[in-house]
């Protein structure tokens, strides 16, 4: 079963990813709203795939890839110019809000499977 962590905050893009996610099968998911004890608490020992919606997406990822190196992390940012900084924290995978869920889905299957042919490259 493949596992994936969302980390984001509360309210109607938290709730979208996890419905969103709830199509794929074979996949657990969790959720939690910051990078803190919750984030590594989690019933999700070794998650294949963080998808991080925050503002401080910077400071989540940089703190949460030294707990899970292996794992992929996708982040959801606001605007573009956000891209260089997530990447040098270590984002695999950069969207931009806006992006339709249909496209959202596609990268995270891609991601989940490692198949993603550009995995840097800004999506809407």
């Amino acid at each position: 079963m493949k596992q994936i962590l969302v980390v984001a905050p509360p309210g109607r893009l938290q709730e979208g990813l996890q419905a969103l996610l709830a199509t794929l099968s074979d996949t657990a998911v969790a959720v939690v709203t910051d990078a803190g004890a919750a984030a590594l608490s989690v019933p999700l020992p070794r998650p294949q795939l963080v998808i991080v919606a925050r503002d401080d997406a910077v400071h989540t990822i940089s703190t949460l890839v030294c707990q899970w190196p292996r794992a992929c992390f996708l982040a959801l940012v606001e605007h573009e110019w956000q891209e260089q900084a997530v990447e040098a924290a270590g984002a695999d995978a950069v969207v931009v809000e806006g992006i339709p869920a249909t496209r959202l889905l596609a990268l995270v299957q891609d991601l989940l499977a490692g198949t993603s042919t550009d995995p840097l490259e800004v999506r809407r």
